[in-house]
């Protein structure tokens, strides 16, 4: 085992900011890679890797004591060929689809090993399903890169590239979308006609207030209401704010609070730390709510930062370092909610732009959900930078808008256009026909500013009169 644990430390070093982030049973394409060194009589495990000619191999080793293991292999594609290695009477290794193996391994003192190889054509996603097990731990490639233990059922995108997502809550339409402040009586009051959910924001420093320290009891609450009324929740999770000396993040994490150029702060999240913490709370958040059906999804709010150049520069930040700490997040929220739609609020990244696109092509196999924080049909920027993709994407993924508050009080760029404003069925309307978006979120704003402009009361006969879907 010297050289397994020689090999598994340089692994561990080299990739340090994956090693961290990975928190959801997601598994890195070259971990897989290559044989493990080990003694199926003294090292107990359940063993996976991808030989060089692209076979796939798993050993369930026993380590001269009773191991168990209950579970399935899925691919996109259908396997080439399947062959069970070792295996007693007591063992089953069934094809029972063209893309699916189940299996039931069991090793003794005196059987060492039972295995499952299979080979799938290039570029299939690949999923290890485990629904039972005792006293073993799955390690991957030549480093036997260990997985947590298993205690219960559990999933591997082996190739980290959306093996394992299957079908995902969808219940699209309109939303309202709460103020911070916003209570009981508030979200009663957006249930109305035509509304199809409630969003809501969650400070991190609120469901997190101490390493480990999860406290969901907010989101249970309005979950319980939501599926009173017969409506689905968003929950977004906070990370950034915009009003000076309102810190989102919990105070263990003061050290990663960078204040925003205009007022308030947004957590470094290209920081290999930051993305392993949050990782961790959507994995308590998965395991709290992904299978509530009136869970519609968890929400990671835009992709602008709104930093300095010299916060930038003193805190390592680079575009390409940004665009893969994100795509890190999103494949990781989607690990920790299989079922559950995940948003994505996209608009500017700073320095690189153009890197959306690798974001949003990065995340078509995990079906996360795309969309901008503003409907502003007449923003020069956004209509350089963050709309186009909406259409290169249509079809591909589930694209969303929202009508946040400056929404309600956008110029026509046409001075001679009949109404000032966007009204809101103009909103409603280009969101639809440009944007193809499959939700729509409405900002409960409360008071019409400046007054000559629109409240949310001026949505809420296009909600009720424009159901879904919208495309």
């Amino acid at each position: 085992m010297g050289t397994q644990n020689k090999n598994l430390t340089t692994l561990v070093s080299a990739l340090l900011l994956f090693s961290l982030s990975i928190v959801a049973p997601l598994v890195r394409a070259d971990v897989v890679d290559g044989a493990p060194t080990y003694s199926a009589a003294k090292n107990a495990g359940l063993y996976v890797w991808r030989a060089t000619d692209g076979t796939w191999h798993m050993r369930l080793a026993s380590g001269s004591a009773y191991q168990s293991v209950t579970g399935g292999i899925t691919s996109t594609a259908p396997f080439k060929w399947v062959s069970a290695v070792a295996t007693e009477a007591k063992d089953t290794v069934a094809r029972i689809k063209p893309g699916q193996i189940n299996f039931n391994l069991n090793v003794s003192s005196s059987d060492f090993v039972d295995g499952v190889d299979f080979s799938v054509p290039d570029g299939a996603g690949l999923c290890l399903w485990l629904w039972g097990s005792f006293g073993n731990t799955v390690l991957f490639g030549s480093g036997a890169v260990p997985s947590t233990p298993l205690g219960v059922a559990r999933s591997f995108d082996l190739l980290d590239n959306g093996g394992c997502v299957g079908k995902i809550r969808s219940r699209p339409g309109h939303y309202i979308a709460l103020n911070d402040w916003d209570g009981t009586a508030e979200m009663l009051d957006s249930i109305r006609p035509g509304v199809t959910g409630l969003h809501k924001r969650y400070y991190w420093k609120d469901i997190e207030p101490a390493p480990g320290n999860y406290d969901f009891s907010a989101i249970n609450t309005d979950l319980q209401l939501a599926k009173a009324k017969g409506v689905q929740l968003v929950a977004m999770i906070v990370d950034k704010t915009f009003t000076a000396g309102d810190n989102p993040l919990p105070p263990y994490l003061a050290s990663y609070a960078l204040p925003l150029i205009d007022g308030g702060y947004v957590s470094r999240r290209w920081s290999p730390y930051v993305i392993q913490r949050l990782g961790l709370l959507m994995q308590a958040m998965g395991n709290r709510f992904d299978a509530n059906p009136n869970f519609e999804g968890v929400a990671i709010q835009e992709s602008s930062l709104g930093i300095s150049p010299a916060t930038e520069a003193a805190t390592g930040y680079a575009p390409g370092i940004y665009r893969d700490a994100l795509i890190r997040i999103l494949k990781n929220a989607r690990a920790t909610f299989p079922t559950a739609q995940v948003f994505w609020y996209m608009n500017f990244l700073e320095g690189g732009n153009t890197l959306i696109g690798d974001i949003a092509n990065a995340i078509v196999p995990f079906k996360i959900a795309m969309g901008g924080p503003d409907v502003l049909p007449d923003n020069t920027a956004l209509n350089t930078w963050a709309y186009p993709y909406y259409g290169q994407f249509a079809g591909r993924l589930t694209l969303f808008g929202s009508i946040q508050n400056a929404s309600y009080a956008h110029l026509h760029a046409n001075t001679w256009y009949p109404t000032k404003y966007w009204t809101m069925g103009e909103l409603y309307w280009w969101a639809k026909t440009k944007l193809c978006v499959n939700y729509l979120f409405w900002n409960r704003k409360t008071v019409a500013s400046p007054s000559d402009s629109y409240d949310w009361t001026y949505a809420l006969p296009v909600i009720r009169y424009n159901p879904p879907p919208f495309n």
